[in-house]
C-alpha cells in the first residue's frame, strides 16, 4: 500500500541578536509528532527534536545555498494562496485583478531557485497558473470553467492531495501509481476499445431449403406374382 507523504512548510521569524554572543546557537522550534497506528489503534508520540540555529559574524558563501525542498514548498503555498486570492477577486467581478494577481504570482516564481533548476512542481504550477489565468477572460467563462478550476487548485495545493479533472491530474507532484492505475481503468470501462469486426461477417440465412437427394431413397415395387411354392 502506497502512503500518502506530507510536506509541512514552518515560517519561522527569526530575531535580531542582540547580546553580542554570536557564536552560540540559537534553538528556535522543538519538533514532535502525535499520531494513531493505523494498525494497532495506540497512541504514539515521537521524540522532540530540537531546532537550533547558528548566529556567526560572519557566513560563508557555502552556508547560504538555498534548500530546494523549501524553495520548492514556499512555491507551492505561494501559489495556492495567489489562486485564492484571485478566485476571491473574481467573485467580486474584479477580473482585471484577478489576472493580475495570477500574472504577479508567475513573475515572482520565476525567479526562485527551483524555477531555475526546473523543479518538477514550480513547472507544474506555473502552468496551473497559466491555465488558470485563460479561464478567467470574461465573467461568462470564469462562471463556466474557472471558478471550479481555481477552487480544485487551492485545494489540491493546501492539502497536497491530486486532484482530478477533465484535463488530467492538477499537478503530477501528489500522484501515486495507483490514482494513475484506477484512472485508466475507469476510462477503460467507459470508453471499451472498439471491436474489429472485418473478420466477424454474420453468415447470411438460406432462402431455399436444401435439396434432398433421392437417389437412393427409391420406394420398393410390390410384386405381381406370390412366391413360388
Amino acid at each position: 500500500m502506497q502512503m500518502k507523504r506530507g510536506i509541512f512548510l514552518v515560517l519561522v521569524n527569526v530575531p535580531v541578536l542582540t547580546d553580542g554572543n554570536s557564536n552560540d546557537q540559537m534553538k528556535l522550534v522543538s519538533v514532535w509528532c502525535d499520531y494513531k497506528d493505523p494498525l494497532t489503534k495506540e497512541s504514539v508520540t515521537t521524540e522532540a527534536i530540537e531546532v537550533k540555529l547558528q548566529r556567526p559574524e560572519m557566513v560563508n558563501e557555502e552556508d547560504m545555498v538555498v534548500s530546494i525542498e523549501v524553495d520548492r514548498q514556499k512555491n507551492r503555498l505561494q501559489a495556492a494562496e495567489a489562486m485564492s486570492n484571485s478566485r476571491a477577486a473574481a467573485e467580486r467581478g474584479d477580473l482585471p485583478r484577478a489576472q493580475s494577481i495570477l500574472n504577479g504570482c508567475r513573475t515572482r516564481m520565476a525567479d526562485t531557485i527551483s524555477m531555475y533548476a526546473c523543479d518538477g512542481l514550480a513547472t507544474d504550477l506555473d502552468l496551473e497558473l497559466q491555465e488558470a489565468r485563460s479561464r478567467i477572460v470574461n465573467q461568462s467563462m470564469y462562471e463556466s470553467k474557472g471558478k471550479g478550476f481555481l477552487l480544485a487548485g487551492v485545494s489540491s495545493h493546501f492539502a497536497q492531495q491530486a486532484c482530478y479533472g477533465g484535463a488530467g491530474f492538477s499537478s503530477s507532484a501528489y500522484q501515486t501509481d495507483n490514482m494513475r492505475r484506477m484512472v485508466d481503468k475507469s476510462r477503460a470501462s467507459v470508453f471499451p476499445p472498439a471491436n474489429d469486426n472485418t473478420h466477424q461477417k454474420r453468415p447470411r440465412a438460406s432462402v431455399f431449403p436444401p435439396a434432398t437427394d433421392n437417389t437412393h431413397h427409391k420406394r420398393p415395387h410390390a410384386s405381381v406374382f406370390p412366391p413360388a411354392s
